[in-house]
C-alpha cells in the first residue's frame, strides 16, 4: 500500500552532523514551535496529516541552520510500494 513518508528525522541528524553534536528532538522541537511529541511522531511516520503550520516551520528552521533552501519536498515523500519503511526497519535492526 502506498504511503507518505517523512524525511524529518533524515533532515535533524543533518543538522547535528553539521554542527558537529547531538540534537534532541526537544531542541529541534524548541526552535521550530513544535512540541516534542508531536516532533517524534512526524520523524517516525506517526501522523495523519501536517499543518501548514508545521511544514513552514520545518521549512524555515532547516533552511536557515542547513543553509540551503528545504522544500516540503524534502521533508515528506511519496512511496508507492511501501519499500522505504521496509529500508528503514533494516536499517536499525
Amino acid at each position: 500500500m502506498a504511503r507518505i513518508v517523512s524525511r524529518a528525522r533524515a533532515l535533524r541528524l543533518e543538522y547535528a552532523s553539521r554542527i558537529g553534536r547531538n540534537v534532541t528532538v526537544e531542541e529541534a522541537g524548541t526552535a521550530m514551535g513544535i512540541q516534542r511529541k508531536r516532533l517524534t511522531a512526524l520523524e517516525l511516520g506517526g501522523f495523519e496529516e501536517v499543518s501548514n503550520r508545521e511544514l513552514i516551520a520545518f521549512c524555515d528552521f532547516y533552511s536557515r541552520v542547513l543553509e540551503r533552501p528545504i522544500n516540503v519536498g524534502d521533508i515528506l515523500g511519496y512511496d508507492p510500494n511501501n519499500k522505504w519503511a521496509v529500508g528503514l526497519i533494516a536499517l536499525h535492526s
